[in-house]
């Protein structure tokens, strides 16, 4: 059953009464069916907005604290409110190579007509096998093409206790947006900055092995995939969705995200203008 927030609670809760959603902290990832979370009728809102239908594919890393409603909340607190339809795929521990294999994503594809994939790989197979997830992310992204969709990739953070997994991380992830010509959201780019500007926020989970986000961790993620996807600022949205996410925070954690972003588009824009002169 698709799980979404109606765009009207949301337009009372943030507008109405100026109350805080409050989201889900838990790891997430909880369902292996393998089975997406899909929506098969658009819902019918009172107001005139833009609607996007989002797709994520991934593992528990987008599945926790409640990623892609927090998403969707941003998305009521801009300037011109618009709808977010999100569904996900994301299973504990799946690998892109898994999601490719899983009999259900055809499905998922067909039963509605999407405007973004969002698409994640593991923690692991990122670092221990590169090429097959540039080649495995590489089809999704052509999947997601020939739907009509526009494919994002999310670059995941590293691990808390190997910092040094960023460059390998960013390096796959770069290379993925340049073959395909996509979009990339350098989250884990923007964890780094965080952790130099803002070091009194903590963005891992002390208790996990599996370096989980705590909620400021999902908040700051959230506000990178919202303005690679939709070219919005979140900066300056007083409603965080989290009691444990103050405003002060939310704020700092906002105009990172949003720095980090346009820094990256500005520099992958120039590297792939290099490219082009250079085969010339």
């Amino acid at each position: 059953m698709f799980r979404t927030f109606s765009l009207i609670s949301l337009f009372i809760f943030t507008f109405s009464i100026n109350a805080q959603m409050t989201f889900d902290t838990g790891r997430g990832g909880a369902d292996a069916s393998g089975k997406a979370d899909i929506v098969n009728k658009p819902s019918k809102t009172p107001a005139k907005v833009d609607r996007f239908n989002v797709f994520y594919i991934g593992d528990e890393y987008t599945d926790a604290n409640s990623l892609t409603q927090l998403i969707q909340y941003m998305g009521v607190q801009v300037r011109k409110p618009f709808e977010i339809a999100p569904s996900k795929l994301t299973p504990p521990n799946w690998s892109l190579g898994m999601h490719l294999k899983n009999t259900e994503l055809p499905k998922a594809f067909n039963d509605v007509k999407w405007d973004y994939v969002v698409i994640q790989e593991n923690r692991t197979e990122i670092i221990d096998n590169p090429e097959k997830t540039i080649e495995n992310a590489t089809k999704l992204a052509d999947i997601a093409k020939k739907n009509g969709a526009k494919p994002i990739f999310f670059m995941t953070w590293a691990n808390k206790e190997k910092p040094e997994q960023s460059k390998e991380i960013l390096k796959t992830y770069e290379e993925l947006a340049i073959k395909n010509m996509a979009r990339m959201s350098p989250v884990g780019i923007a964890w780094e900055r965080a952790q130099k500007l803002a070091p009194h926020i903590e963005l891992y989970r002390e208790e996990s092995e599996m370096s989980y986000p705590t909620a400021h961790g999902t908040y700051l993620t959230a506000a990178c995939l919202f303005v690679t996807i939709f070219r919005q600022s979140p900066v300056g949205q007083k409603q965080t969705g989290f009691k444990t996410v103050p405003y002060k925070d939310a704020l700092l954690l906002q105009k990172i995200a949003y720095k980090t972003v346009m820094d990256y588009e500005k520099y992958i824009m120039a590297k792939v203008k290099k490219m082009q002169e250079e085969k010339k």
